[in-house]
């Protein structure tokens, strides 16, 4: 019998092990939530009102004659403050930005490794009366060679070292497991 109707008989009707013993691999778990960088927003805010403020300062002064270096600084010098908090806000989004494309990329790399685990946990097959699991020649990749019997104790980690043995330890990105086990 395949592992995946051991799973789903519940109750033992066809005579495999108890399910939870040849439970599938746990799964990767939920992408994670973006951050707001409600700090970004804050900081944009103030940024943003105090460059107001500025040009405001700038304007009821009048506009300088732009002649001399000293005196332009003077008149632009009300926006370094507020530019330098927008500058803040801009490197605090780049920065909440690279921690979760970090966090998805991990997401990601667990996501297909438990691809390459959960087509292994298909591929299985028992043996009831026996009461072992074991992997037919050819039903992982064409070129691998059948198992030897199980225990169902150990069949969990079982599928985690056929997997690493049958597509190695890098994970199945795009296609997913081989067209042969779909």
């Amino acid at each position: 019998m395949t592992v995946r109707a051991a799973y789903q008989d519940r109750e033992g009707a066809l005579g495999g092990p108890p399910w939870a013993t040849v439970a599938p691999p746990p799964l990767s778990g939920p992408p994670p939530e973006p951050e707001t960088g409600a700090g970004v927003a804050v900081l944009g805010v103030i940024g943003g009102l105090l460059i107001v403020v500025a040009l405001l300062g700038i304007a009821s002064d009048g506009l300088p004659a732009l002649g001399s270096a000293y005196e332009t600084g003077q008149a632009f010098g009300k926006l370094l403050f507020p530019l330098l908090v927008i500058g803040a806000a801009l490197l605090r989004h780049g920065v909440v930005r690279a921690r979760y494309n970090d966090r998805l990329a991990v997401h990601r790399a667990q996501t297909a490794l438990w691809k390459g685990r959960q087509a292994v946990w298909e591929a299985a097959r028992l043996c009831r009366r026996c009461r072992v699991a074991y992997f037919p020649a050819g039903v992982l990749r064409a070129d691998f060679p059948a198992s030897p019997p199980i225990p169902l104790e150990q069949f969990a980690v079982m599928v985690v070292t056929m997997a690493e043995r049958a597509y190695g330890s890098a994970p199945l990105l795009a296609g997913g497991p081989p067209a042969a086990l779909v």
